[in-house]
């Protein structure tokens, strides 16, 4: 509970919250109903605090059951998919260039999955249908991340995404949605592209579903698939994770994010390709994952986040907290063993910041000056059209107005941040914040 407090202090209305499938599912065929009642309870704390929970099916180099032939393997680091459901068929588990997806048995495992290998995908399509089961009438869960950061497996693309990865989200879309888009096949074992799936009775179709796209595309910043609906449900998100400078060819390579040669078109590439990407999908474009060391915050966050307004996408910073000595999240740990500690102020001063939570113009721009919590948005609307919210945080002390066709109301919030209510009157609008110290708690 104090996370998600902390979380909202900071003005997130949104948690990633990720979960195992060996934790949801550790002996075939029997799900734990104690793991799905402590994310149920993470959702009702989310839900006294006026957040959404995103339940994301979380997994890293495919599973902790992969094995270590060598102390290259780190499994503390390697997560997802049970012990049953992890097939490396002998492959040496060996890390190559230092990074846990170059693994034989990983890539082995993980090709396993994409081939139904044992029915393991249909388990795992029970899976998320054991989730969605439980949350379907839960308006407090936005929705459900189907599989994080796909692997390719032995697989190339566009045909690991086209043939394999967007076809099984079709499928779990299908199971839990009831959309019947697939051809009717078998299962069990390897389904076609043009496979659906039954209907497994969950009947949710409220919630969004957030589909990742293939691995490879965060390391090239660029579209690995062609750009197609991928299922006649409405609520789909495409999920893209911005990490420029740190996961792609350039950094892989040694280069540094201060003097990259690569990608050709900056961070624009990755968003500008996201957005048409989405759009060629029907779906909603969210930034489900981005982050980076802190010294690279004044660079990286900084442009990130002007990328963020440019493309009105919103997003889930990784990560919150973190032990085993990392270094990326919002605190400071005081040892590698702590999770806790000094809230970062570099963070502090780019994360909580002004932004507009509702809108009824798809059109309308905005920024906001992290060095003196300066905001301006700028909105087109009719007479009747809904109101825009934007939400001020307590950090920002700056007086809000207006000009043009709008009428303000000003919302003072018991943590010390401000609603402010923005009703149109048809025609153009500004709503301002203007520049002034920000008060921040970090150390």
């Amino acid at each position: 509970m104090t996370d998600l407090s902390q979380m909202a202090a900071l003005g997130f209305n949104s948690v990633r919250l990720p979960i195992s499938w060996s934790l949801l599912e550790p002996q075939r065929g029997m799900f734990s109903t104690a793991y799905l009642d402590r994310v149920a309870q993470i959702v009702d704390w989310a839900r006294s605090l006026r957040m959404y929970v995103i339940v994301d099916l979380h997994q890293n180099a495919f599973s902790h059951f992969v094995g270590a032939s060598d102390s290259t393997v780190d499994l503390a680091y390697d997560s997802g998919a049970p012990e049953w459901a992890t097939f490396t068929d002998g492959f040496s588990s060996h890390v190559a260039a230092g990074q846990r997806e170059l693994n034989p048995a990983v890539l082995q495992a993980t090709t396993n999955f994409w081939y139904d290998r044992d029915g393991i995908q249909d388990e795992y399509i029970a899976a998320l249908a054991f989730v969605a089961r439980r949350f379907r009438d839960d308006s407090v869960v936005a929705g459900y991340g189907i599989y994080n950061e796909p692997l390719l497996g032995w697989n190339l693309p566009p045909g690991f995404e086209d043939l394999l990865l967007f076809p099984f989200y079709r499928r779990a879309i299908d199971a839990i949605t009831g959309a019947h888009d697939g051809l009717p096949c078998w299962s069990g074992f390897f389904m076609p592209a043009s496979c659906g799936y039954r209907d497994l009775g969950v009947g949710d179709r409220r919630h969004l579903i957030f589909v990742d796209t293939g691995l490879l595309r965060e390391v090239t910043d660029f579209p690995t698939h062609l750009g197609l609906p991928i299922s006649s449900y409405p609520n789909v998100v495409l999920a893209m994770h911005a990490y420029t400078h740190i996961y792609t060819i350039d950094a892989l390579a040694g280069q540094k994010a201060a003097n990259a040669t690569y990608p050709w078109g900056g961070y624009d590439q990755s968003y500008a390709f996201a957005e048409r990407e989405s759009r060629a999908m029907d779906a909603a474009l969210f930034v489900s994952e981005f982050g980076n060391a802190p010294p690279d915050d004044d660079l990286i966050l900084k442009a990130q986040l002007e990328e963020q307004e440019k493309h009105r996408t919103g997003f889930a910073f990784w990560p919150w907290k973190e032990t085993s000595g990392g270094a990326w999240g919002m605190f400071a740990p005081p040892s590698p063993e702590a999770s806790s500690g000094c809230l970062r102020v570099s963070r502090e001063r780019m994360l909580a910041r002004v932004y507009p939570r509702l809108s009824a113009d798809p059109g309308l721009t905005f920024h906001y000056d992290p060095s003196d919590g300066r905001f301006t948005l700028r909105a087109q609307s009719r007479a009747g059209d809904p109101t825009t919210t934007v939400y001020v945080p307590r950090q920002v002390t700056g007086q809000v107005s207006s000009d043009g066709a709008v009428h303000l109301v000003i919302s003072d919030e018991p943590d010390g941040s401000r609603l402010v209510l923005a009703t149109p009157t048809g025609g153009e609008f500004v709503v301002a914040v203007s520049p002034a110290l920000l008060s921040l708690a970090g150390c």
